[in-house]
């Protein structure tokens, strides 16, 4: 009886796919600006992008972009800190390391605090 549990729950989660931009399609980095220099930054980089941009929607918790095979989420994580999350589609990591990328040249050449 428990191998058949155990036959039943690998079958279960062999039918699963993972959900696009999950585990390792996840960049996070956590930037010392605050949450609304880094949203407009993020804003900034995913409409040079010229991808896409579907939604946005910003307040004091923080803020979620969405466009073409892309989340971004911005979240205040300390005092004067944020982070950003940059959630791809498979095989484009190299994507959330590009907008990442774009946002920190974006906040260095704003010099906001």
């Amino acid at each position: 009886m428990k191998r058949a549990h155990a036959v039943l729950w690998l079958a279960l989660a062999a039918c699963r796919s993972p959900e696009p931009g999950t585990g390792p399609h996840v960049v996070d980095r956590e930037y010392a600006r605050p949450a609304g220099a880094l949203w407009s930054a993020a804003v900034q980089s995913v409409r040079e992008e010229g991808r896409g941009l579907r939604s946005a929607s910003y307040d004091r918790d923080g803020g979620t972009l969405e466009g073409d095979a892309l989340r971004v989420s911005v979240k205040p994580a300390r005092e004067a800190r944020g982070r950003v999350s940059i959630r791809v589609g498979p095989d484009e990591e190299a994507r959330a390391r590009r907008l990442h990328d774009r946002i920190a040249e974006i906040l260095e050449a704003g010099g906001r605090p």
